[in-house]
């Protein structure tokens, strides 16, 4: 091969690999974050799409292990890998890692859909299988509500507080039990 054909298909790799990893997330807000394996995992939300706000249900992922530029960060869009029905279709909601690092739990939070979110909100995305599911159904779970609070123990108990409900919820007051 000669030298100015080797020089244009480096040149045409380093181009193809500059795309690939140059993807940014549309502006958006009310989405959850936690970080699992220095990975930052974004999730759901709300997007100004032709003068109305629409709940998504996108998940994105950008890894912190080493630097980046910050005029392009390298962000993964997870969204397609994830087309089953358990993805979670709202926002303003609570996000936290499960004890293994293997997979993290969102809950609560809403959409414009005029819907009950299924199990209130709670659904699970394993990071390394990259699926969600529907844990199984807790006894005293929670109503779902929105701009919600979340800590977490190392054993893996969650406590909520806050938050809002709304008209798919029951309750429109802000909820403040612990």
């Amino acid at each position: 091969m000669s030298k100015p054909t080797f020089l244009a298909i480096v040149a045409l790799l380093a181009t193809v690999a500059h795309v690939a990893t140059g993807f940014t997330p549309a502006p958006q807000y009310g989405q959850a974050a936690v970080v699992i394996h220095d990975t930052i995992f974004v999730c759901g939300g709300f997007r100004l799409i032709n003068s109305q706000y629409v709940v998504m249900s996108n998940l994105y992922s950008l890894n912190v292990s080493q630097p980046w530029n910050s005029t392009n960060p390298p962000w993964v869009d997870l969204t397609d890998s994830t087309t089953n029905t358990a993805i979670p279709l709202s926002g303003f909601y609570t996000m936290w890692p499960s004890t293994d690092n293997e997979s993290f739990y969102v809950w609560g939070g809403g959409n414009h859909l005029n819907q009950t979110l299924p199990q209130n909100g709670f659904a699970q995305y394993n990071v390394t299988k990259r699926t969600w599911s529907l844990p199984s159904t807790i006894a005293n779970m929670p109503q779902q509500r929105r701009l919600l609070s979340a800590s977490w123990t190392s054993s893996g108990v969650a406590y909520m507080w806050g938050g809002r409900g709304d008209r798919f919820s029951g309750n429109s007051l802000f909820i403040s039990s612990f």
